[in-house]
């Protein structure tokens, strides 16, 4: 229910989503990855799959 209305306010305005699944998350069009309260990465969710070993690691361990 909650993911639902937030892909509707997507479409409108800018949302952030703060997640600790990467299914809440791997429609966003852009996913910034932290570490130790640092950006390492961002990209979309196929984007980070193919060029990040951190994403891909959060991505087996579900």
């Amino acid at each position: 229910l909650i993911q639902k209305a937030l892909q509707e306010l997507k479409s409108e305005m800018i949302t952030f989503t703060v997640a600790h699944r990467l299914s809440t998350i791997e429609d966003a069009d852009t996913i910034l990855v932290f570490q130790e309260g640092e950006i390492i990465c961002r990209g979309s969710h196929q984007t980070l799959l193919q060029e990040s070993p951190t994403y891909q690691k959060l991505s087996r361990n579900l």
